[in-house]
């Protein structure tokens, strides 16, 4: 199953990490800050739509082997709010999905 986190990307679900809201994660946290400036500068950052992000979405892109995810991890700037995402999760469309991987 997939999320859409903007208006021409999709991610895996078992790939997501970790879905953070812009905002508050970087006005909290300096380590935030400098994570998402050197996935910056490591050229592993990419936007999922042409707003301004609210939220980021940090994952593997590669594909699962068993319990073991391989690929890089990469960052997806998003318009949407990790709110929405977060709601997305959870909706009848992937509900299954996500609590037969024990994601939420």
């Amino acid at each position: 199953m997939y999320i859409a986190v903007g208006p021409d990307k999709s991610i895996p679900v078992g790939n997501i990490i970790g879905i953070f809201d812009t905002d508050t994660s970087t006005l909290s946290s300096a380590d935030t800050k400098k994570f998402l400036s050197l996935s910056e500068k490591k050229g592993i950052t990419e936007s999922a739509g042409n707003d301004i992000p609210k939220s980021f979405i940090v994952y593997y892109d590669g594909k699962k082997q068993g319990n073991r995810k391989n690929g890089d991890i990469k960052v997806c700037f998003s318009e949407f709010s990790s709110l929405v995402l977060y709601q997305r999760l959870k909706s009848g469309i992937i509900k299954t999905e996500i609590e037969s991987r024990g994601i939420l």
